[in-house]
């Protein structure tokens, strides 16, 4: 069955952050069994991620790399932002909580308006996909029904509605579910 949406232009990003990978990456949480990720694999493969979003137009900004956290180039569960603000997450792996404070000063530096998402809330920006005025946001072992309140309040007052999708299987929402440009989602797995 195909899932059709009204797509408007609320998100038009013309920047991207992203943080090299240190070389604790190798060290971070995983669900897959057997050989850890290498780390110059990964570096090469970040600096290809960087040309890509380029290419798009986008300016990026490399953040350095954090080794006390070792999932930190993952930066995009750090924060949700929209156009003209953003709002830093509380991710739900304790190892991942101190992440948060690494990005918050270039958001700080790009976004007239930064929140913060409170205690006992838990979210993730991976949980989080946006279809024009919507925001699907899964419930997950990472983000917390509390956090998705905050969110949906935040999303609220900029006119995003938010709709609350149960995971089972993965890790995040955007781990098996992609949005195409005229609304349509792209779906992994069996």
């Amino acid at each position: 069955k195909r899932l059709q949406f009204q797509v408007r232009r609320y998100m038009h990003f013309k920047r991207a952050i992203c943080r090299t990978p240190g070389k604790s990456l190798v060290d971070g949480i995983t669900s897959q069994v057997g050989e850890k990720p290498k780390f110059e694999t990964a570096i090469q493969q970040h600096r290809e991620y960087v040309k890509a979003l380029q290419r798009c137009g986008l300016t990026v900004t490399v953040l350095p790399p954090v080794e006390e956290f070792p999932d930190s180039c993952f930066c995009e569960d750090c924060a949700v932002c929209f156009n003209n603000d953003a709002l830093l997450t509380r991710p739900g792996a304790i190892s991942r909580m101190g992440e948060v404070a690494h990005v918050a000063s270039t958001l700080r530096s790009i976004f007239p308006k930064v929140d913060e998402v409170s205690a006992p809330a838990t979210l993730e920006g991976g949980d989080v996909l946006q279809v024009g005025s919507l925001l699907y946001v899964g419930l997950s072992q990472r983000t917390n029904l509390a956090g998705i309140d905050q969110l949906s309040a935040f999303a609220a007052r900029r006119g995003i509605k938010v709709e609350v999708v149960r995971l089972r299987e993965m890790l995040h929402l955007k781990t098996g579910v992609s949005a195409l440009p005229d609304g349509s989602l792209l779906l992994a797995g069996p």
